[in-house]
């Protein structure tokens, strides 16, 4: 299978950050979320930023995120002309370069942003009593990473093949006449708990899909969306609705109704920023 040879059509892609009830009153929204096409590719991306003490730039973490995740896809399927997605081991081993990469980029990005704008005492006051007698016993440099700590998924959709990857909490859904979550949980995400990009273990925390062909619809959301419904069902049957809308409306059309929708979604939901990220297929 060539990649990139092909062009892609009939495809509309929408990208939806929404500020949490729970954070009304700093403002501050911690997820980022953008999408990305040309005539090779569509790409949507969400990150999830981490409410804890120490993750003061969270937001600035999960925007890194998702600008590194665009570009690092964009240049994974430029630069895989001929990659046999019939050799299992050839592609385990591409994508665990892609990780690798996107990992390396964050750190590098995190690290080159905490030297131009060293730590202020302000954020430093954002810390709870535990997390501040931590950073004065060992120096919140060392483990610097944790200031921007972030989930973080991707999925790509091009003429002949499409994947996902996934670090943390938060939900990869595909439909191929209905909508299903091909990845396995990661069981340390639970309750408030996820791995992230700021984990010393990270790279071996990312999951990863792929299939030939090209599905109906891609979407990827942070963990306030999927936790704001009882059942798993109801929040499937809303991508479905959500789909629908985007196929009858074209994405820009139907962003309006999502935003009013998932700013009330949130208010009696998980309370949380809620992200989503869409790749749907318009047209034949």
């Amino acid at each position: 299978m060539i990649i990139g040879k092909k062009e892609i059509s009939n495809i509309s892609t929408l990208a939806i950050s929404q500020l949490g009830a729970s954070h009304q009153d700093t403002g501050i929204c911690e997820d980022s979320s953008a999408v990305y096409q040309d005539s090779n590719m569509a790409i949507a991306c969400v990150a999830d930023g981490h409410g804890d003490s120490r993750c003061f730039r969270a937001n600035l973490g999960s925007k890194f995120a998702v600008e590194i995740g665009i570009q690092c896809v964009k240049e994974f399927v430029a630069n895989q002309p001929n990659l046999d997605f019939n050799n299992e081991k050839e592609i385990d081993k591409a994508f665990i370069q892609l990780k690798s990469y996107i990992l390396f980029k964050w750190l590098e990005r995190t690290k080159n942003h905490l030297l131009a704008h060293p730590i202020e005492d302000r954020e430093v006051g954002l810390m709870d009593a535990e997390d501040y007698e931590e950073y004065q016993r060992e120096g919140i440099f060392k483990s610097y990473p944790v200031l921007y700590g972030s989930t973080f998924i991707i999925a790509c959709v091009t003429s002949g093949f499409y994947f996902a990857l996934q670090l943390g909490d938060g939900d990869v859904a595909i439909d191929n006449k209905k909508f299903v979550m091909p990845l396995p949980e990661d069981p340390r995400c639970f309750g408030p708990y996820t791995t992230s990009l700021c984990n010393d273990d990270a790279i071996d925390s990312f999951r990863h899909y792929y299939a030939k062909g090209n599905p109906r619809a891609i979407m990827v959301s942070t963990d306030g969306l999927g936790k704001s419904f009882a059942e798993q069902q109801r929040f499937l049957d809303l991508l479905k609705v959500i789909e629908k809308n985007i196929v009858e409306t074209g994405a820009e059309g139907a962003k309006p109704e999502l935003i009013d929708f998932f700013e009330r979604l949130t208010e009696r939901g998980s309370q949380d920023d809620i992200s989503l990220g869409a790749i749907v297929k318009v047209g034949e």
